[in-house]
């Protein structure tokens, strides 16, 4: 199966994160192998505790470090090392 990507998008306090963990579970109930990414886990600036509170530079394209989650995003979607490799010690990318 081809690697693919969900996005789910949406203002805060919308169900993005309930969504995705529900979704993530009901594929991996069916053998699906899931990677979670989530944005605010690459903030470049404290995430402030409330939406409301939100400084406006903390809401622009820039406060998000984009060239790391696209590299999370790429190394998502490769296949798990293989058993020996993992008992190595490489890891597989899960990012919750």
């Amino acid at each position: 199966a081809r690697p693919m990507n969900v996005a789910l998008a949406g203002p805060s306090g919308s169900g993005k994160s309930t969504l995705a963990v529900t979704l993530a579970a009901a594929l991996r109930h069916e053998g699906v192998r899931v990677t979670l990414l989530h944005q605010d886990s690459y903030f470049r600036l404290p995430k402030p505790a409330s939406y409301w509170s939100t400084p406006p530079e903390h809401d622009t394209p820039a406060a998000v470090d984009m060239e790391r989650l696209a590299e999370d995003v790429r190394a998502a979607g490769r296949p798990p090392p293989e058993p020996d490799e993992a008992a190595r010690g490489a890891e597989q990318l899960q990012i919750v």
